[in-house]
């Protein structure tokens, strides 16, 4: 027991580092699902992201630069990581759109398509990358801390328990908690944030309406008359933001 309770605060950076990544698709979902879509195909997004990030910044390190014989610019690297990570998982994303809004396809079945699709695609070209260097293929140590390090300083993330926790984290997760922060404060306190929800609950309060005209028991149908009042009072509340 003493043993988990010290090895605990790493467990529990740990769950933070893993936690990080899948919070930036939950974000892009809940905009996506306030908009009416249900997207299934975010796991296959990432991975689009996930392997262009990683292809481009191994083939400006270990290709351009190893044959102009010049040193990478870490820079450049994040740089070129990440804008290839946006373009590849905006790809996805309008694969999706294309088929459930352009050609009405149902959005469960194109969602776990291109979940399956993101997956295999990221898969085949790291294997085929790993074929063509022959062997295991990475990034520089020097790309990684730029992913990996914390911006706060050695004294802060070396207080006992809380410091690792709190403060030894990289940039990305202080960015996906501010991006949480930020998309609460749209869609609860500003207009325009607000109009998704309202048609959430509009939609919500038909279907409450038809269930409560087709209740067998007088016990169902008040209960469905008391959730049509809430509905209605919270939509209500939306329409005077």
């Amino acid at each position: 027991m003493l043993d988990f309770l010290l090895k605990f605060p790493d467990l529990l950076h740990s769950a933070i580092v893993f936690g990080t990544v899948i919070m930036f698709g939950a974000l892009g979902e809940i905009i996506t699902e306030k908009s009416g879509n249900l997207n299934l195909g975010v796991p296959g997004i990432m991975y689009f992201g996930g392997i262009a990030g990683l292809t481009s910044t191994f083939m400006y390190e270990n290709v351009y630069c190893v044959n102009a014989g010049i040193e990478p610019s870490a820079a450049l690297c994040v740089i070129m990581c990440l804008v290839a990570s946006f373009l590849a998982s905006a790809l996805g994303g309008l694969i999706y759109s294309f088929l459930t809004i352009t050609l009405r396809a149902n959005q469960n079945v194109t969602g776990l398509a291109l979940s399956i699709f993101g997956t295999g695609v990221g898969q085949f070209i790291g294997e085929y990358m790993r074929v063509s260097e022959n062997g295991y293929i990475s990034v520089s140590n020097m790309l990684k801390g730029y992913f990996q390090n914390s911006p706060f300083p050695k004294g802060l993330q070396d207080i006992p328990v809380v410091g690792g926790v709190l403060f030894g984290n990289s940039f990305f997760f202080y960015l996906a908690v501010a991006c949480a922060v930020a998309l609460y404060w749209y869609l609860n306190k500003t207009r325009s944030g607000s109009q998704p929800r309202y048609l959430e609950m509009l939609q919500q309060s038909f279907q409450l309406r038809e269930l409560f005209f087709t209740g067998k028991h007088i016990l169902h149908r008040f209960c469905k008359l008391v959730e049509g009042i809430q509905l209605h009072w919270q939509v209500g509340k939306l329409c005077r933001l």
